[in-house]
C-alpha cells in the first residue's frame, strides 16, 4: 500500500525520536483545520495548518529546528 506524504513525514519524525499524531480542529469562520503534535520527554509541539500535508510539514521543520537547538547546548 502507498504512503500519503504526511504519513511519511510522521515516519520521518519519529524516526527522529518523537511522537506525532494530528486531528482535526474545527474553527468557527475557518472551517478544519488539522493540527499536527509531536512530544519528546517533556517537549511538545504543535502545528496548525489547512491539511494534514501542511500541518506536517511545518511540525517536522519545528522538530529538526528543536533538534537543532537540543544539539547545540550539548556542545
Amino acid at each position: 500500500m502507498t504512503k500519503a506524504y504526511w504519513e511519511i513525514i510522521a515516519d520521518e519524525i519519529i524516526d527522529l525520536g518523537w511522537s506525532c499524531d494530528y486531528c482535526p480542529v474545527e474553527t468557527p469562520g475557518i472551517g478544519v483545520l488539522t493540527s499536527a503534535y509531536a512530544d519528546k520527554g517533556d517537549r511538545y509541539l504543535v502545528a496548525q495548518a489547512d491539511t494534514k500535508l501542511n500541518a506536517f510539514m511545518e511540525l517536522k521543520a519545528m522538530v529538526v529546528e528543536r533538534e537543532k537547538e537540543i544539539d547545540s547546548s550539548i556542545d
